[in-house]
C-alpha cells in the first residue's frame, strides 16, 4: 500500500484547484465567444435567408408569367390609355 504525505496531498489540492479555475475560465471564455459570435451568425443566416427567399420569389414570378403565357396565348392584348385633364 502506497501511504500519502501531507505534502502530496496539498500538493494534488493545488493541482486541483488550478484545473478547476482554468476550466472555469475557458467555460466563461466560451460563454464570452458565444455571445459575441451570436449576432454574427444570426446576420449570415439573415443573409442566406433573404436571397434563397429572393431566389424563390423569381422563380415563382416566372412561373406566373409562363402560366399567363400559357392560358392568354390565344387571346390579343388591347391597351387602353386615358388621360385625365383637370381644370
Amino acid at each position: 500500500m502506497v501511504s500519502i504525505g501531507a505534502f502530496d496531498l496539498i500538493r494534488v489540492r493545488y493541482y486541483l484547484d488550478k484545473a478547476y479555475e482554468e476550466a472555469a475560465a475557458r467555460l466563461k471564455m466560451e460563454k464570452e465567444d458565444k455571445k459575441a459570435l451570436l449576432p454574427k451568425l444570426r446576420k449570415e443566416a439573415r443573409e442566406r435567408y433573404l436571397e434563397k427567399r429572393q431566389e424563390d420569389k423569381l422563380i415563382d414570378l416566372e412561373m406566373e408569367i409562363a402560366d399567363e403565357e400559357y392560358l392568354f396565348s390565344d387571346q390579343k392584348c388591347v391597351i387602353i390609355v386615358s388621360t385625365v385633364i383637370l381644370v
